[in-house]
Order: structure tokens, then C-alpha cells, then sequence
């Protein structure tokens, strides 16, 4: 009997050749592409680590006989929080005019900043009346709001 095609073994070969050079091909176009996505993703993951590390409470607040706004904060969290923006109602705070002490110790906490274990006292001036949200974004991607009402 004469065997006129390629044999079975010869024809699994080629084809599977040509299932790796395809599949091979399409690794080297979007392999870049995956790469970025995986460091996405994990940035992302860093980024809500660092946000789980920073807990702030608001403890107590009210409007004192100037006008201003006082909050006393505390943070819970393992990392300091720095304060990046504050709105207060819908307008926001222009931040220098906040002041920012320890509200134990009554010294400065520079730079807007809130460390670990420490009750901070926030004073907004010029603070509206009636019921608003506060809220309070952190340079360490952190985001806080409070519903007050003064």
C-alpha cells in the first residue's frame, strides 16, 4: 500500500508549531501591556495599604465665640496624616488659615500634620452655621468626612 500524505505524527507537530508560534507571537505583543496592568494593580494595592494605616476620628467639636470651627481629631492610625485639603460644607478651606495643635500638649503640630496616637485640635475660621459635612483629605491618600452641626 503506497502513503501518499503526511503522517499523523508529522501533521500533530505542525500544528502544534503553529498553535506556539501564534501563541508566542501575541505574548510578545501584549506582554508589555500585562506587565503594566500587574503594576497597576499593585500600586493600587499599596496605595489602600497606606490608607488603612491612617484612622482618624473625629472625638469633638463645636464653633467658639469667634466664628471658628474646632475639631478635635484623633488618629488611631500607625502613620502620620497630613492635611492636603479640608472642605467644609460645599466650600473649600484655604489651609493657611487652619491651625493645627496638640490638644494635650497646646504646642504647633508643623506642617499640618497628625501624628500616630496624638488628638490634634483643628480650628477652621469663619465657619458656616447650621449642618454640613466636613471633609478632610490627606496627603497620604487618605479621605475622612464628618457630619457636623454648629
Amino acid at each position: 500500500m503506497e502513503r501518499r500524505g503526511v503522517s499523523e505524527v508529522a501533521g500533530v507537530i505542525l500544528v502544534s508549531m503553529i498553535i506556539f508560534s501564534v501563541g508566542l507571537a501575541w505574548l510578545a505583543a501584549q506582554g508589555p501591556l500585562l506587565a503594566v496592568q500587574a503594576y497597576s494593580i499593585i500600586d493600587l494595592i499599596r496605595a489602600a495599604e497606606r490608607r488603612q494605616r491612617q484612622l482618624l476620628s473625629l472625638l469633638y467639636y463645636f464653633k467658639d465665640g469667634a466664628g471658628n470651627l474646632v475639631l478635635y481629631i484623633y488618629n488611631y492610625g500607625v502613620e502620620d496624616s497630613t492635611i492636603a485639603r479640608l472642605f467644609v460644607g460645599d466650600g473649600e478651606v484655604d489651609l493657611g488659615s487652619v491651625t493645627v495643635k496638640n490638644a494635650e500638649t497646646n504646642q504647633p503640630l508643623p506642617g499640618l500634620r497628625i501624628p500616630p496616637k496624638v488628638l490634634a485640635e483643628v480650628k477652621i475660621p469663619s465657619a458656616p452655621s447650621g449642618r454640613y459635612i466636613v471633609f478632610l483629605m490627606t496627603k497620604e491618600e487618605g479621605r475622612f468626612a464628618w457630619e457636623v452641626s454648629v
